[in-house]
């Protein structure tokens, strides 16, 4: 029981405490009062989860594996994900999408200001080829789904094989493989068309190579190839804004972790500055300057919640905030849970004003903050609520296919020039039919449901292992801190996507039997 008392450990249990007796409070369908009790029953909760997944680890003894070789059974699996991902493609033909994918396919490097350069280059690098050979953005989303597909079930099958070599039991191991085979929103997100996805496959991809680094104690970073899947990794993290941010974290916990080994960390270091420095330069030849807005979304939002709570903000401050965005404007778009109606409104706030007076901007938000505490703290357990709380809130878990832009008149003439054809290859009543079925079962655990879980495995593991352990959600811990630190919205499960694959592959480390480890 002592290791469930230790300080790290009862931070992280008060933590999960708070979030549990603080999910009701905060809910947006109307809050209920602080129940004491509950921060007790979390606690308990909290204790119960780490010593039943700690038992359960310790007590793993091997179990029978499936009697097959190892690259049939990656083939296999590859084929069954590629087969399931071809038909949920021609069900939303011809892909799923976001408003910000056809942002970024239409403005190219011009918006890599606020959406990653990466993502836009994939997008208009294939453009180009297909317009070249004379075709037009419909056919780039299909050849784009497709490619996803093969990318996705290639990972998915290089992750389970890799549990089946280091031995997990056949059980567990098809307990895995069938969810990712048959997880509807999973299937769903192989042929949406965001950013979030090869951000998610990143984050899946690390983890045999977080665990193979603690296993070795450092010393597969002596090894080149290691080294490049590390770095490819990473490539993958810049496909999304934070993912630089968890980079930069990375390295300073490899040089602390594995200071003996500093000079092959700065190997990865000098690739990750160079990553770096390529999105500064990209921004900078396209004209197109990182918006600072993006990144203090929640400040913006704790300013705007001060505005329409009446909180204490003096001439001064009150004139700066209006020249970024009229105070009227500020009190018709709020919402508590919701940044982006403040910054695209009717009346868009000043980005150009914002970049320019970044240090007042955070000389006047730190002054409120010491006047409108308890408003800040308010707003931002708002915004970031469906990232630390136990709602299992739906909203804008999925995204439909793209015959839903279709009646929008801002984006009609580009449907009309690209030759979109938003149809299903399928009979009519037939894809009716079986999208109403995704519709239906398309939902899982909110993005805080599986950020605790994945904490409170880890904790599991570390309790068994050693901290050192713990690098193995490293990765997803710093994508989750990067969202309570910068989320602009408190529900959108794309954010936590890499969540939902991180998820069946920690279970998978956590039942590797003790005895195969040694």
């Amino acid at each position: 029981m002592k290791e469930v008392f230790n300080v790290p450990m009862m931070i992280l249990g008060f933590l999960f405490a708070v979030a549990v007796a603080l999910t009701s409070v905060f809910k947006p369908d109307g809050g209920a009062d602080f129940n004491f009790m509950l921060l007790l029953i979390g606690l308990c909760i909290f204790a119960a989860l780490v010593l039943v997944n700690s038992k359960l680890i310790n007590n793993q003894s091997g179990g029978s594996a499936l009697k097959i070789n190892d690259k049939a059974f990656c083939i296999r699996c590859f084929l069954i994900y590629i087969v399931i991902g071809i038909l949920t493609q021609i069900i939303y033909f011809p892909a799923t999408l976001s408003n910000d994918t056809i942002v970024m396919i239409r403005g190219g490097m011009g918006v890599s200001g606020q959406h990653p350069w990466m993502y836009i280059a994939l997008l208009r690098g294939l453009e180009k080829i297909v317009k070249f050979f004379g075709g037009a953005d419909n056919e780039v989303f299909i050849i784009l789904a497709v490619f996803q597909v093969v990318a996705v079930s290639f990972s998915y099958s290089v992750c389970v094989t890799w549990l089946k070599r280091k031995g997990l039991s056949g059980i567990p191991l098809l307990i895995i493989c069938a969810f990712f085979a048959l997880c509807p929103i999973l299937n769903l997100y192989m042929v949406t068309l965001i950013k979030d996805v090869p951000f998610a496959l990143g984050s899946l991809l690390i983890i045999p190579v977080m665990y193979e680094l603690w296993e070795s104690k450092g010393q597969k970073l002596c090894e080149k190839y290691f080294i490049a899947k590390l770095c490819a990794c990473s490539i993958l993290f810049f496909f999304r804004s934070n993912g630089s941010i968890i980079c930069v974290m990375m390295v300073l916990y490899l040089m602390i972790s594995y200071k003996s080994y500093w000079k092959k960390v700065a190997i990865y270091a000098l690739f990750v500055a160079l990553l770096l420095v390529m999105t500064k330069a990209v921004q900078t030849v396209s004209h197109a300057p990182y918006k600072f807005r993006e990144a203090v979304g929640i400040p913006i939002q704790q300013i705007a919640a001060t505005v329409c709570n009446d909180g204490r903000i003096n001439e001064e401050q009150y004139a700066f905030i209006d020249k970024m965005l009229p105070v009227e404007e500020i009190k018709k778009n709020y919402d508590p849970y919701n940044v982006d109606p403040v910054k695209y409104g009717e009346i868009e706030l000043d980005s150009e004003f914002l970049n320019a007076n970044r240090l007042q901007f955070i000389k006047v938000w730190g002054e409120l903050l010491l006047n409108n505490f308890g408003i800040y703290v308010d707003a931002y357990l708002r915004t970031t609520y469906g990232f630390w709380s136990f709602s299992n809130n739906t909203l804008k878990m999925r995204y439909t296919y793209i015959g839903a832009f279709a009646d929008q008149k801002m984006y009609y003439d580009w449907m009309e020039s690209e030759r979109i054809v938003p149809k299903s290859v399928l009979p009519s009543d037939l894809q009716g039919f079986i999208e109403n079925i995704y519709s239906s079962s398309s939902y899982f655990f909110g993005a805080g449901v599986m950020a605790w879980a994945i904490l409170v495995l880890v904790a599991a593991l570390m309790r068994i292992h050693g901290r050192k352990i713990g690098i193995v959600g490293l990765p997803a811990v710093l994508c989750w801190i990067t969202l309570l630190a910068s989320t602009p919205i408190a529900f959108q499960w794309r954010y936590a996507l890499s969540f939902a694959y991180s998820l069946p592959m920690l279970y998978g480390i956590a039942m590797i039997s003790a005895k195969i480890r040694k």
